[in-house]
């Protein structure tokens, strides 16, 4: 049994990584969460029965009992959160964008091949969903040259699918929120004008998911 640790409880957590973790009961264990409000977090523990709120990533991090951590904090936080994760000797699933620059995945990279007994992974999914595997090999029976590529893709945060699926616990406008919280959009601003920004969230969901399946069409670089 993996003991599992959510820092970050949005609405990635709530439509994607609660319900499959639960799900998969006899596999992994929700250890607990953490997230920048207090009566938000009690919000999310009472509504899928999660055992443990932490005052903090760091707290979460110094505990033994957590086999890994799920980052799913705003992208400008991935990071920081990833790093002090691997250096924790925690396993780490990050969803993506992994960084918001190159040079910030050059530093997560470091403390990876530094930390050589922990498992770190992006949460690209759709590098194991059937139609990119069938795509994948059928691409591998045919040697005609392809000339047009098209992908149709339905994101998971779109309003109007959330609205079909559950009602989300939001964060936003709570008063328990601390004051030096950092600003988000200034620091992801400042982090996509260092060299090598990476694309928009959708883009790089795309780019990942051709570079993975259809490696002979587009480049590595």
């Amino acid at each position: 049994m993996i003991r599992i640790g959510l820092i970050g409880a949005g609405a990635i957590a709530q439509l994607a990584h609660l319900p499959v973790l639960q799900n998969l009961w006899d596999k992994f264990e929700i250890a607990g969460i953490t997230d920048v409000s207090p009566s938000f977090c009690d919000e999310v523990k009472k509504r899928y029965g999660i055992p443990r709120v932490y005052k903090s990533a760091d707290e979460m991090l110094g505990d033994a009992s957590v086999d890994a951590v799920f980052v799913l904090s705003p992208d400008p936080l991935h990071c920081d959160f990833t790093i002090k994760a691997i250096e924790a000797g925690k396993h780490v699933l990050v969803e993506k964008p992994l960084a918001m620059n190159s040079s910030d995945i050059r530093r997560m990279l470091a403390a990876e091949s530094a930390n050589p007994g922990v498992v770190v992974m992006v949460g690209y999914m759709r590098r194991f969903a059937q139609p990119f595997l069938k795509a994948k090999e059928l691409l591998s029976q045919d040697n005609r040259p392809i000339k047009y590529v098209r992908f149709r893709d339905i994101i998971l945060e779109g309003d109007f699918y959330i609205g079909q699926t559950r009602k989300l616990i939001d964060a936003s406008g709570r008063n328990d929120i601390p004051n030096d919280m950092p600003n988000l959009s200034k620091l992801q601003f400042d982090q996509r004008r260092v060299r090598g920004g990476c694309k928009p969230d959708t883009a790089q969901r795309v780019s990942d998911a051709s570079r993975i399946r259809l490696p002979h069409i587009f480049s590595s670089a």
